[in-house]
């Protein structure tokens, strides 16, 4: 934006009034620094540290992971012993994939559901954990790449926290699947057993509860061992509860905007569900890459201080 523009824009009354308020404030973890000094340097840092260009590549390799991670969980999925569970991971996908994609896949999942095979099993985690550490380790380079990052880890060293993020990143992903289903089916036996009807509203809010836990441990986890210098970062920090609510708000959006506006369905066909599924990918790395940023540049300040 050209500076004249930046210069009329700050003389509107409304605009100065807000600079000046937000000048006026001053965190007591920036010691110093008023909250427009911290805000304006945050931003910076997101403008010049190509956030949208890391976040492609991310995406793609992410995206690359996401089928033979599906093929191991689906055809793992039979050999769970509870009964209707198979129903009951049929529904909960159709519940939190992006909207108008579920029609698209649901044959396909079904057909592996009915047909499973246990030598995918062995053959979907090795892959599916291959390309998931290309995908972390991917992640990875994108946060040192932030220009509050300095310090940078050896290619071998970072491969193997990637390998072991993204093995325990499955596990958690598996276990709230599993989790989420275990405590609808229990639920259900409570109802049928004692005569009473739960909310549908208050199974869903349930639901709602345990993904936003997993994507608040997933990205705590990601920021914590990201990189060399934000290890000193608490667990649950700034920028992990920030890209949690981010997520759950683009997801909120994203749903209205593919069901309301986007036509890809009807331009491409089949087709279509990937392209909503790689769009929808790469707004969440941005906003994992946006999230880092904030933690970073706390660090940053408080070592600065």
């Amino acid at each position: 934006m050209p500076i004249s523009i930046k210069k009329n824009i700050k003389r509107l009354p409304f605009v100065n009034m807000f600079i000046n308020f937000l000048k006026s404030i001053k965190p007591a973890i920036f010691h110093e620094m008023s909250l427009y000094d911290v805000i304006k340097l945050y931003l910076e840092g997101i403008a010049n540290g190509a956030v949208t260009q890391r976040a492609s590549a991310i995406a793609f390799s992410f995206f690359m992971a996401l089928f033979p991670f599906a093929l191991f969980l689906f055809n793992l999925i039979p050999y769970i012993p509870l009964d209707n569970f198979q129903d009951d991971f049929l529904v909960f996908v159709s519940q939190n994939v992006p909207p108008n994609t579920y029609d698209a896949i649901a044959n396909i999942i079904k057909d592996i559901l009915n047909n499973s095979h246990k030598g995918l099993l062995s053959t979907g985690i090795l892959l599916s954990i291959y390309l998931m550490s290309n995908g972390i380790n991917a992640l990875l380079d994108g946060f040192e790449m932030s220009m509050h990052i300095s310090i940078k880890r050896g290619y071998f060293r970072q491969y193997a926290i990637a390998i072991g993020l993204s093995l325990i990143i499955a596990f958690l992903l598996i276990f709230t699947v599993v989790a989420i289903l275990v405590f609808e089916v229990f639920i259900q036996k409570i109802e049928n057993q004692v005569g009473l009807s739960t909310n549908a509203t208050v199974l869903q809010i349930c639901r709602y509860v345990f993904m936003g836990l997993m994507v608040l441990t997933i990205t705590s986890l990601l920021y914590k061992l990201g990189t060399k210098e934000t290890k000193q970062v608490a667990f649950f920090s700034y920028g992990s509860v920030f890209t949690t609510v981010l997520f759950a708000l683009s997801s909120y959006v994203f749903g209205i905007y593919v069901v309301h506006f986007a036509k890809y369905n009807e331009l491409y066909g089949s087709i279509g569900t990937l392209l909503v599924m790689m769009f929808y990918i790469w707004i969440n790395c941005i906003l994992l890459l946006i999230g880092f940023e904030l933690n970073a540049f706390i660090y940053k300040m408080k070592k600065k201080n």
